[in-house]
């Protein structure tokens, strides 16, 4: 059990393993190696090379506000030569890969931690299944009656992209370049 580190059934909401946690972060790697690989050519372009305007390239210095700092799109124009301060692809691409796995772990957790709290999961001795409804033949085994299922997944997946819109925030405007 995520919460308590306690052996419980299989099923049990709250329950993790050290396979499922490592299949949360490889599926998290590999959507963000996907969406990388989608969005690479958008957001990088390296060396001093003209583009053709029709790219949305990613910004530091003269586009953004003075107190915000933050990294901005802007449509470049034609012929456009780009500095040599973004990253190679790459290194972008890492930052993709690794935020993905962040972001399949982050989820991963908080939609254990949750199950494990706010989701009742009970143990029917009889059938020797975990059940979310208690009966005469159940056992409690962790976290109160607050949430089913579908609400602590809404909840998580909420949770989850608050954190990853922070990191990702995080990253674009500290990884994905150097200083210009």
């Amino acid at each position: 059990l995520v919460t308590s580190g306690r052996d419980v059934p299989p099923g049990t909401n709250g329950g993790v393993t050290a396979t499922g946690t490592l299949a949360a972060v490889a599926g998290g790697a590999l959507v963000g190696a996907a969406v990388g690989a989608v969005f690479l050519p958008v957001v990088v372009m390296n060396g001093d090379m003209p583009i053709d305007g029709h790219a949305l390239v990613l910004a530091r210095g003269a586009c953004r506000d003075a107190e915000a700092g933050s990294a901005r799109l802007f449509r470049a124009a034609p012929g456009m030569p780009l500095s040599a301060g973004f990253q190679t692809s790459p290194q972008v691409l890492l930052g993709f890969v690794l935020v993905g796995a962040v972001a399949g772990l982050v989820g991963s957790l908080a939609d254990s931690v949750l199950g494990a709290t706010l989701q009742a999961s009970h143990f029917d001795k009889r059938r020797k299944v975990v059940v979310s409804a208690p009966n005469k033949d159940t056992e409690h085994l962790c976290g109160c009656n607050l949430l089913d299922n579908h609400q602590v997944n809404l909840l998580s997946s909420l949770l989850t992209g608050v954190a990853l819109a922070a990191l990702s925030g995080l990253w674009v405007s500290r990884i994905a370049f150097t200083s210009v």
